[in-house]
């Protein structure tokens, strides 16, 4: 494993750790300013706590940051997984600052996650994307822009006019809405190289594709959420997001992006071990959103 690989290895765990100790803080001061109002009756603004804005910039800025590093050095293939993976700084969070007790199942699913996340960082992903390689592939990255509108515009369909699947559909919904975000961090990388270069119609087009991505993933994944907590459980829910923005980035990153897996054995189990156990602890994020 080279010094490039380990770096963006590391910039997605870093990336992880920001977005969900920054929900877990976030989390924890919320409930700490809203006892504090009802015993005071006096009420201010969130912004005007110092700590509250701390966990905001951590999950939004920081994480961000650290993510868009990841994509540079590692391709979204294997950043994603990683970064997906460090859930468990979620529940070190919630168990260190909001004192939440771990049951058996939830051991159990740290393990699957820290294992996953050993295999998939062992499974030999090559191939960083690149301007050039994003040009080579402008085919490719719009069939599977097409096909991930189809399936967004059908998940949307059926959580509108039917009931009973409507948990599944808009888990299906918000992964494909998370997809956008996760790509926005791929792209990123490529706005930054198209600049460097003097290369202005390109920047232009990543700028815009980060914008489109950003906010459509981030509009489109509140949405998701609201509609899904207020009309059922979080394990019929979650789950299926999980399993969604999991795969179609890595989708992006093998047929797309042409990033090559030279360990198969390796980085595959590792993804569902990493999906297994985020599923498992699929609650406790739910407590933590």
């Amino acid at each position: 494993m080279d010094l490039q690989t380990l770096i963006g290895i590391f910039a997605a765990l870093a990336a992880a750790f920001f977005a969900q100790f920054g929900l877990v803080i976030q989390k924890k001061r919320v409930n700490t300013l809203e006892k504090r109002f009802a015993e005071t009756g006096i009420k201010k603004a969130y912004a005007a706590d110092p700590v509250w804005l701390l966990a905001i910039f951590m999950n939004v800025v920081l994480a961000v940051i650290c993510n868009s590093v990841a994509n540079a050095k590692i391709g979204i293939a294997l950043s994603v997984p990683i970064f997906n993976g460090g859930i468990v700084f979620l529940v070190i969070g919630l168990v260190l600052i909001c004192k939440e007790k771990l049951t058996k199942l939830n051991y159990f699913a740290v393990f699957l996650l820290v294992a996953g996340l050993i295999l998939a960082g062992c499974g030999d992903v090559t191939g960083t994307p690149t301007v050039s390689v994003f040009k080579e592939n402008l085919i490719p990255f719009a069939l599977f822009m097409g096909a991930l509108f189809v399936l967004a515009l059908a998940a949307f369909l059926i959580q509108k006019k039917f009931s009973k699947p409507m948990m599944i559909a808009l888990g299906v919904l918000a992964g494909c809405f998370m997809t956008l975000n996760l790509l926005m961090g791929q792209i990123i990388p490529l706005a930054v190289e198209a600049a460097a270069a003097k290369e202005w119609l390109w920047a232009a087009v990543f700028v815009a594709l980060i914008v489109f991505f950003g906010g459509a993933g981030t509009l489109g994944n509140i949405f998701c959420n609201q509609k899904a907590f207020k009309n059922g459980n979080a394990i019929n829910y979650l789950p299926i997001v999980i399993a969604i923005q999991n795969i179609l980035p890595v989708i992006v990153g093998v047929f797309v992006l042409r990033q090559e897996i030279g360990r198969v054995f390796c980085f595959y189990p590792g993804l569902l071990l990493i999906i297994a156990g985020a599923v498992l602890l699929s609650d406790m994020q739910a407590d933590a959103a």
